[in-house]
């Protein structure tokens, strides 16, 4: 299998070196994407008002169920990709592309049905604030329209990653938020379309996005994962791979985006100013935690590609080197973070000094200690890339939605402060970051050994 200079082959070189190159291209599109919602936001809160800046964030933790569902199938894609690119299996690699493919396209259909039956009931149910709840409910109706291409888009750079190529991505990313930004100008300036002139944004941006995506993989002149459309087929023991690795995956990420919405509703308890500051708060959260994401998905590609070429060795070499990358930028990015908190939180909200401060709360007592957060997504990448998925979940299930469940319902109601709500994040993670070390003693030798048999 001939490896394109624009693919990264995990099994040779030096793993940080590798780390890096594939993470700096996830970095930057992710960086964008993330200035791309902050222009969402302050388009939001300056051109229409605080009110329609808490509509758009409460429903974050709704969008963000959604979309981790996505981001979990796509890690199945992602995993199934790089082991069939490590093992240099050019026939398996085809039926995983043509089958993940296929899978974006139907599940994204689902999701679309679903999104628009539900987003009422669920913004009801956590308790969204009468004044905001139908900008929020029209938001996330136009955004689910656009569910097919997000899934295609998300099924098509995990293909991408798993052979080590970030850089189309990136460069979709590019094209697609500046659109996005330039849409959002024209539909609430010019046009006075209000909320729905963000979703719609959106929705068109991530059509964009796929479209590039799955041109490029129809046009790569490589014919190992050259995507041909009338081969595209659901291949039941490739779909069977990716939901076996997948579907906890995404499991995983529901239930934490359920035990956020247990948060929501919390936050939402205390007004539209925690709303709004919590909201833009997130903004600064996100550039933080963008190293960590692009992280431990270099970290999931290296585990694959070694999996697939039996090299346990190197395995134990990139998680240690993830671990360094992400500990060191949790640290100083979360303490920058602080030092620049108001300033940055000044760029969404003019009228409210008191959101302001909310937001400053959260950026000192979540993103400061968002190093532990990192430190918890590469275990649980690691433990998905040996195939250990389910057990993941497991973890998961008990420490962040079942602790996030025990706090807002048993402990904030003892002291009702917000500084005791946040600090949910860090007690949660920290218990999941002990079940995980406390599993791979468990279960690594028996993993080393099925890997050399298969």
């Amino acid at each position: 299998m001939r490896v394109r200079k624009d693919n990264i082959d995990m099994t040779i070189g030096s793993a940080l070196k590798n780390i890096i190159s594939f993470s700096l291209p996830l970095m930057v599109s992710g960086v964008l994407q993330i200035f791309y919602n902050i222009a969402d936001k302050i388009v939001a809160g300056r051109c229409i008002g605080s009110n329609a800046l808490s509509s758009v964030g409460a429903t974050g933790a709704i969008y963000a169920m959604i979309i981790g569902f996505v981001l979990g199938l796509s890690t199945g894609v992602n995993v199934l990709v790089s082991k069939c690119y490590g093992a240099k299996d050019t026939e398996a690699l085809k039926k995983a592309n043509n089958s993940a493919v296929a899978m974006a396209l139907i599940s994204g259909f689902v999701l679309l049905c679903l999104g628009e039956v539900v987003s009422r009931p669920l913004l009801e149910l956590m308790g969204t604030p009468g004044e905001i709840i139908g900008d929020s409910t029209l938001y996330l109706r136009i955004v689910f329209l656009g569910f097919p291409a997000i899934m295609l888009s998300n099924f098509c750079s995990a293909i991408l990653r798993g052979v080590g190529n970030t850089k189309i991505s990136m460069y979709a990313g590019i094209v697609s938020g500046a659109i996005n930004v330039i849409l959002n100008f024209v539909f609430v300036v010019w046009f006075y379309m209000g909320v729905a002139g963000i979703a719609l944004a959106t929705l068109i941006s991530n059509v964009v996005s796929a479209f590039i995506l799955l041109i490029y993989l129809m046009k790569s002149c490589e014919t190992e994962y050259k995507l041909v459309i009338g081969e595209i087929k659901a291949y039941p023991s490739e779909v069977k791979n990716i939901f076996s690795i997948g579907m906890p995956a995404a499991v995983q990420n529901i239930l934490s985006a359920v035990s956020v919405a247990f948060i929501q509703s919390a936050i939402n308890s205390f007004g539209g100013d925690v709303i709004a500051g919590q909201s833009a708060a997130e903004s600064m959260e996100n550039i933080v935690m963008i190293a960590n994401r692009a992280f431990a998905t270099a970290c999931i590609v290296a585990i694959g590609q070694n999996y697939g070429a039996k090299n346990e060795k190197r395995i134990i070499r990139y998680i240690y080197t993830s671990l360094m990358c992400v500990t060191v930028w949790g640290l100083v990015s979360g303490i920058l973070a602080y030092v620049f908190a108001r300033p940055f939180l000044g760029m969404f909200i003019v009228d409210s000094p008191n959101a302001i401060e909310m937001g400053v709360l959260y950026i000192k007592y979540v993103v400061v200690l968002g190093f532990i957060c990192n430190i918890m997504d590469i275990l649980i990448g690691a433990m998905q890339g040996i195939g250990h998925s389910k057990k993941s979940l497991a973890c998961s299930l008990i420490g962040i939605c079942g602790g996030r469940f025990v706090w807002v319902f048993m402990v904030l109601p003892l002291f009702r402060y917000v500084e005791v709500l946040f600090l949910s994040w860090l007690v949660c993670r920290v218990v999941v970051i002990i079940m995980h070390l406390v599993l791979f003693k468990l279960v690594w030798r028996k993993s080393m050994l099925k890997m050399r048999e298969n």
